[in-house]
């Protein structure tokens, strides 16, 4: 993790996904919850696993396996979306992202 050592001085506990440390808790859910109604929080994504399509037709492949039109996306924009799981059940949640050439 990126920011352990900022975290560990705010007393955090540690969990691990996908092979990545992130935060679990600060120990206090209230307040935690506070913190959040009363000033701004922030998450860590970066243990997410990541894709890069490259090639002239990334474009055209990328928004054939997804429901978002990612051919309308300008480049730097992107997108969130839900990826079934081949049941029609909400599972992971990707995000797209359109990058220059």
């Amino acid at each position: 993790m990126h920011l352990h050592e900022f975290h560990d001085g705010l007393n955090a506990r540690f969990a691990e996904v996908n092979g990545s440390e992130v935060v679990n808790d600060y120990a206090d859910a209230a307040a935690e919850h506070a913190a959040l109604c009363q000033a701004a929080g922030a998450l860590d994504l970066s243990f997410r696993g990541r894709i890069c399509l490259t090639g002239a037709d990334r474009v055209r492949l990328l928004n054939g396996q997804v429901t978002n039109d990612v051919k309308k996306l300008g480049t730097g924009q992107g997108c969130l979306r839900r990826a079934g799981d081949g049941e029609g059940q909400a599972g992971k949640r990707p995000e797209h992202l359109r990058a220059g050439e």
